[in-house]
């Protein structure tokens, strides 16, 4: 990992040593053909300044049998010997210096002709800082909707004399901040749970490549049902029960395909496009272990000319997957507005995956029997073992190159899927109540002659008319505090008189009864 500083020029392997940053090193074929049979070229790359080092990015390496790159790290072919390098080895990777300068040894024997473009980026070397988030409040942190709740990254750690340079908080709710250091406060406003992040880039320019994912729960709301009668008359009974109830509410998110977003592909020779996602919520012990790990790549797209694209996927630790290279010829994919290289207008994107489980074959075979590319699911050019050991968290990219003049095109969206079994239930929690009158009480009133033992019942009794109000309190574990008011409307009951005393003997008499 190091800082870049990137140039646009191409150059051949055939012209010799190269003392800057230049661009693309490309065959002697160009970006429009192949290299040559019987090749022999010794090139050594340096930084213009001492303390840069060089970077490799090999974009395309397609190599015929026999032919070969040995690549050495320093300034000859005395340096010590990074590899030697054939076939697609080093399709999607990259070689980068401990010395300053590469030297390349270039070999093509008398058949089998191939090519190759290899991105040159120099800078200073990188150690990346290493982010670190921490709250007062322990991890996971548990809060209340509303709260207010401070990050700290002060013990992110620097090398190299770098400090903080430019960051960004990610609250996992939608919202960022880019301008509080180190530390931040945040409020959320829904229950739920938030994956935290901190990237930072420090003052060398190097990047954070350690994914925190701090876990914050904000508590759902318990459900509470108070079991009472209201309005009650006075002297009905000698006590009145009142009985309250909760149920905790369990919160749960299960995520499904990641999504990407829209990106524009200009008629500018050779310069990558990208797009990224950045995935939290996995285990981060979790990798890719198999090829069946992995459901599928998608893209809604149009480009008039399916020969210059270069298509690729990096997954977080740096490993990546070529699912198209150039070829194909001027098959169109979805329905674009050709020889539009000027033109930001875009056609109609149509629908392309790729997956280990395809039934077609590559981009670049099924395309002799197309003029324009059917929406479908292909294979992959490069395999799908490239994957195996890949971060499921992390940050995700696709690199989209046009190599050739003329047209342009878009991409509209664009996803990755994993097997459906790795998806876990990100994050599952269910706010926990006590059983006893420190978590569950009512209010204090002289009208309570009994409360139970777990603070959720009472006895009442009433001497008077009147309306009387009682509060229920509930703290969970988060310290969330719920308050529910309730009124009880006591009044008079009927009250029956017999009237006057009379007094009878051994005589016939009739009572009467007033309800007053």
């Amino acid at each position: 990992m190091f800082s870049l500083k990137l140039f646009s020029q191409e150059i051949s392997i055939m012209d010799g040593n190269i003392t800057s940053c230049t661009g693309f090193l490309v065959d002697s074929g160009l970006t429009s053909g192949e290299y040559s049979t019987d090749e022999t070229a010794t090139i050594t790359i340096c930084p213009e300044a001492p303390e840069e080092i060089i970077n490799l990015d090999f974009f395309i390496f397609n190599l015929g049998t026999g032919d070969t790159m040995t690549i050495y790290d320093g300034n000859s072919t005395n340096s010590p010997l990074i590899g030697i390098f054939s076939g697609s080895e080093l399709q999607g990777n990259n070689v980068t210096s401990t010395n300053g300068c590469l030297t390349i040894l270039w070999e093509s024997d008398d058949v089998d002709n191939g090519n190759f473009s290899i991105e040159l980026t120099c800078g200073i070397p990188c150690i990346a800082p290493i982010v670190f988030i921490e709250t007062d409040q322990g991890i996971p942190t548990l809060g209340c909707p509303n709260d207010e709740i401070t990050f700290d990254g002060s013990l992110t750690e620097f090398f190299n004399g770098g400090i903080e340079g430019t960051f960004t908080w990610d609250f996992g709710d939608g919202t960022t901040d880019s301008e509080s250091w180190p530390q931040v406060s945040h409020t959320y406003s829904e229950p739920g749970g938030y994956v935290v992040e901190l990237y930072m880039t420090d003052s060398n320019g190097c990047e954070s490549t350690n994914f925190v994912s701090f876990v914050v729960l904000i508590a759902t709301e318990p459900n509470i049902d108070i079991e009472f009668e209201s309005p009650i008359c006075l002297g009905s009974e000698a006590s009145y029960q009142v009985d309250a109830n909760y149920t905790p509410v369990t919160w749960t998110q299960i995520s499904g395909g990641i999504t990407g977003g829209y990106l524009y592909i200009p008629d500018n020779t050779g310069q990558q496009l990208s797009s990224s996602v950045n995935l939290t919520g996995f285990n981060p012990l979790d990798v890719i272990d198999e090829v069946s790990d992995f459901e599928h790549f998608f893209v809604n797209m149009e480009h008039s000319f399916m020969g210059d694209l270069t298509i690729l996927f990096e997954c977080p630790n740096g490993q990546t997957i070529v699912v198209h290279e150039p070829g194909g010829g001027g098959t169109y994919l979805g329905d674009p507005i050709d020889n539009d290289a000027s033109e930001t207008n875009p056609g109609t994107g149509w629908d392309y995956w790729w997956s280990p489980s395809a039934t077609n074959g590559t981009w670049l075979t099924e395309s002799n029997n197309y003029t324009t590319l059917p929406s479908g699911t292909y294979q992959s050019q490069a395999p799908w073992s490239n994957l195996i050991g890949c971060p499921l968290n992390g940050v995700w990219t696709i690199i989209v190159t046009d190599t050739w003049g003329i047209d342009n095109g878009f991409v509209f969206d664009w996803s990755l899927e994993f097997d459906p079994s790795l998806y876990p239930d990100l994050i599952n929690f269910t706010p926990e109540i006590g059983d006893g009158p420190d978590s569950t009480f009512w209010n204090i009133d002289p009208t309570i002659t009994n409360i139970t033992d777990d603070g959720n019942g009472l006895t009442l009794l009433f001497n008077e008319p009147g309306l009387y109000e009682y509060t229920y309190t509930l703290i969970d574990n988060f310290g969330c505090t719920y308050d529910e008011n309730y009124e009880i409307e006591v009044i008079q009951g009927p009250i029956a008189d017999a009237g006057e005393d009379i007094f009878l003997c051994n005589e016939d008499g009739n009572l009467e009864a007033q309800v007053i």
